[in-house]
C-alpha cells in the first residue's frame, strides 16, 4: 500500500506537459439566423401594435369617463397622466427593441472611393457646419481618397443628427466640425461638436445608438467614438468619426 501511495506522488509531481490541463476552446461565434431574426422581429411587432392598440382603447376610455362626469376636456385627471406614461413608455419600448434588433443583423457594406474633401462637405452640410466658401476644390490636403460606404454612413449621420436634435435644453447653437488628416497613421479624423439633447446622457438610447453607428462604420473599416458632455446650461455631443486611407497606387 505504501508502495502504492509512493508511486502515485511520483506520477502526480511528475506530469507529462502534454497532460497539462488545457483552457477549453470555444465555438466559432454563428453567423445570425436571418429566418429566426424575422420572425422574431414579426412576432414583437406584433406584440408591440397591440399594446398601441389596447393603449388606444384605454385613452378612449378614460376620456368617455371624463367626459361622462362632467370635467372639462382640458382638465388634466390622474388617469390621463397614466395614460400618457404608458404611451411614453411604450414609444421608447418600441425604440430599443428596433434598435436592439439592428445590432444583432449582419451589416452588409458597398464601399466606394471618394475624397477627404468630399466627405467634409458632406458631413458639413448634414450638420449644417460647412466653412464659408469650402468646396471640394479649395480644402488642401483633402484630395486624399477614403474607402467610405455612403448610405451606412448617411444612417450614422441620421443617427448622430437624432440624438443632437429634439429635447434640447437651450438653443441649438452652430455645430463646429475640424478635420485631422493624419498621413502617418493613414488616417483621416473628423471631429463634431453638437448640442445634445436631454435625454441623451440617460437610459440606455445613447449606448444602442453608439453600438449602431460603430456597427455601421466598422463595415467599411471607419470607426466612431460619441460622448456627452455638460457645457454651462446645455449638454455638448462630441463625436469623433476616424477613417482609414487607401494605401497610395503604386505607378509602374
Amino acid at each position: 500500500m505504501e508502495a502504492q501511495n509512493t508511486a502515485y506522488h511520483d506520477t502526480a509531481d511528475h506530469k507529462d506537459p502534454s497532460l497539462a490541463a488545457q483552457p477549453p476552446v470555444l465555438p466559432a461565434a454563428a453567423e445570425p439566423d436571418e429566418q429566426l431574426l424575422s420572425e422574431l422581429s414579426h412576432s414583437l411587432g406584433n406584440i408591440i401594435h397591440r399594446m398601441y392598440y389596447w393603449t388606444g382603447v384605454l385613452e378612449d376610455a378614460v376620456l368617455e369617463d371624463a367626459t361622462s362626469e362632467g370635467a372639462a376636456p382640458e382638465d388634466s385627471a390622474p388617469e390621463d397622466d397614466a395614460v400618457l406614461e404608458i404611451k411614453s413608455s411604450l414609444a421608447s419600448l418600441h425604440e430599443i427593441i428596433g434598435r436592439t434588433m439592428e445590432l444583432v443583423r449582419p451589416v452588409e457594406s458597398h464601399p466606394v472611393t471618394a475624397s477627404a474633401a468630399d466627405l467634409e462637405l458632406s458631413i458639413g452640410r448634414r450638420f449644417d457646419c460647412v466653412p464659408p466658401g469650402s468646396d471640394a476644390d479649395c480644402l488642401s490636403g483633402l484630395a486624399t481618397p477614403v474607402t467610405v460606404d455612403p448610405q451606412l454612413l448617411g444612417r450614422v449621420l441620421a443617427l448622430i443628427a437624432e440624438l443632437a436634435g429634439p429635447g434640447s435644453e437651450v438653443s441649438k447653437p452652430p455645430a463646429r466640425l475640424a478635420t485631422k488628416l493624419d498621413q502617418q497613421a493613414a488616417q483621416l479624423y473628423f471631429q463634431l461638436e453638437l448640442a445634445a439633447s436631454a435625454e441623451v446622457a440617460s437610459g440606455p438610447r445613447m449606448e444602442l445608438v453608439a453600438a449602431l453607428c460603430s456597427r455601421f462604420m466598422a463595415a467599411f473599416g471607419a470607426s466612431v467614438e460619441m460622448a456627452v458632455s455638460h457645457a454651462g446650461t446645455g449638454r455638448t455631443l462630441a463625436v469623433s468619426l476616424c477613417f482609414g486611407l487607401q494605401a497610395p497606387t503604386p505607378s509602374c
